[in-house]
């Protein structure tokens, strides 16, 4: 990307009013590290929260209004360049988890749009189809709008991709796409709800045909959790719990410690609704043992203990199913493991009330 003669000057006053020259150059600024760092993410996500006050609708409005000036005067090579930088910007903003969340993607949606006139399907099919699957992604999250129509945006964005991005032209990104094209059919809200579980059960099982466990190990182990949780709404938790066995094959305690936490604690609450109290411990048990992996790798008393809160629920539902099963000895193991006064008061009582911890299934990836 060019260097362009605007300055910032990276200490502005607070107290002093933004001006659309401050905006601009922060703009510009942003866009020429994304152009020459974009492999050190930490430094544009420093930028981008030394900046917090800039991400807003006058930001948004800035960049559609330099981006649309811009092509008009550069030549087609640059415009192509900078165009590639700001659908990269806009991939990595939907992913920045300061700020204000909502107008985060409403950037990463205006970035997309305004190189259209650039990345266009003729002369970019590449390019034009990875815009497409980052903007589905950005509508299947999206705050603002309607959910209902934002995904069926996402969709339209993801079979729009999924004209370029061919099993045999790119098998890969056809793979990636079609996982996203089952999370969006997943939480589809217009039409007809099992039609729409169907279709993303048929989406992640195309992706299946090129993420296989000894090609791709983590996109495979994913989209079986993906499916376990399509199974699980349609009743099926003997089919649920098979995927999210597969997913734990590579989902470790010691590789993949948050991956292994969801997916243990989705196998044992599928497992603990019907009452399958092996499966149950099953999946607890390792879920437990992702928590304490997690803990031990951190370096703070207080993080330690948003590691363990954030999993309490897992230890309480550990001790009941002991309870249940009368092992009382090993339930009060994982009281004294969980560290946790309320889960003592409850185990004095011998009923730890499974609803107050619920039994929701979470996170796609």
């Amino acid at each position: 990307m060019s260097e362009l003669n605007l300055t910032g000057d990276e200490n502005n006053n607070a107290c002093m009013p933004l001006t659309p020259q401050d905006y601009l150059d922060f703009l510009v600024s942003i866009l020429q590290l994304t152009a020459d760092d974009n492999r050190d993410l930490q430094k544009v996500y420093s930028l981008l929260q030394e900046n917090l006050t800039k991400l807003d609708e006058t930001f948004i409005n800035i960049l559609r209004y330099w981006a649309t000036s811009t092509w008009s005067g550069v030549q087609a090579e640059e415009a192509l360049i900078i165009a590639a930088v700001i659908v990269n910007f806009s991939n990595l903003i939907r992913s920045f988890p300061y700020g204000n969340i909502a107008t985060n993607l409403e950037i990463a949606i205006a970035g997309c749009e305004v190189v259209a006139p650039i990345l266009t399907r003729e002369a970019f099919p590449e390019f034009w189809a990875t815009t497409q699957n980052i903007l589905g992604a950005v509508y299947r999250i999206r705050i603002a709008g309607d959910r209902a129509l934002n995904l069926e945006q996402a969709i339209s964005c993801y079979q729009n991709a999924l004209q370029v991005r061919t099993q045999t032209d790119f098998p890969e990104n056809w793979a990636e796409t079609q996982n996203n094209l089952g999370n969006a059919y997943s939480e589809r809200i217009s039409g007809i709800r099992e039609e729409n579980l169907d279709l993303a059960i048929s989406a992640y099982q195309a992706a299946l045909q090129v993420h296989t466990r000894e090609a791709f190990s983590q996109e495979w182990a994913k989209t079986h959790n993906n499916l376990a949780l399509v199974y699980r709404e349609r009743g099926q938790s003997f089919e649920a719990i098979t995927h999210l066995r597969s997913a734990l094959e590579v989902y470790t305690p010691t590789t993949f410690p948050i991956e292994c936490l969801v997916c243990g604690r989705n196998l044992g609450n599928i497992a603990y609704t019907i009452k399958d109290w092996d499966k149950a411990i099953e999946g607890y048990s390792v879920a437990i043992a992702a928590v304490e992996q997690s803990r031990s790798w951190v370096n703070t008393d207080k993080r330690r203990q948003e590691v363990l809160g954030a999993a309490i629920d897992v230890y309480a539902k550990m001790v009941q199913i002991r309870i249940n099963t009368a092992q009382c000895d090993r339930a009060l193991e994982y009281v004294e493991r969980s560290k946790t006064r309320n889960l003592v008061e409850l185990l004095v009582n011998k009923n730890l009330y499974p609803s107050r911890f619920g039994t929701k299934l979470i996170r796609k990836f």
